[in-house]
């Protein structure tokens, strides 16, 4: 709170910030990722390594299983191993994308687990799309 002078300049703004201007929210609901669509715990990973299967392709690698779920879920494992945390964190990201993409076309009680396969941290959002699709078609079949 700021208390006036008498020799203070009026035309000054009350405030040293700027001020805040509202910008839009936009949610496009097919793009968010809820903890729903998410295995978090400890439990759900260990259900999958044991009782799925596992395929791998060039760079990605994915356990699978049939669950209970009423919707496809998604789990991220990846190490240090495969570079540092902006490309560990980069390659999640491209995989939520491309999993989201492919959400409708998945089985609804699907679990799945991606790995990435050595330290290639230079992927594109396409090259995993398609490595996913590949994977989910030899799945199926």
């Amino acid at each position: 709170m700021r208390i006036s002078q008498e020799n203070e300049d009026q035309r000054r703004p009350e405030s040293d910030q700027p001020p805040q201007t509202q910008r839009p929210q936009k949610t496009d609901h097919r793009l968010r990722f809820p903890k729903s669509a998410r295995l978090l715990t400890r439990s759900d990973f260990s259900h999958l390594f044991h009782s799925g299967r596992r395929l791998s392709g060039k760079c990605l690698s994915m356990h699978f299983r049939q669950g209970k779920g009423r919707q496809p879920r998604l789990g991220l494992t990846v190490s240090r191993k495969f570079g540092k945390a902006h490309d560990r964190n980069r390659f999640k990201r491209l995989v939520r994308e491309a999993f989201r993409e492919l959400c409708p076309t998945l089985p609804l009680d699907l679990e799945l687990n991606i790995t990435p396969r050595g330290g290639s941290p230079d992927l594109s959002k396409a090259a995993v799309l398609v490595e996913l699709k590949e994977l989910l078609a030899n799945m199926i079949s």
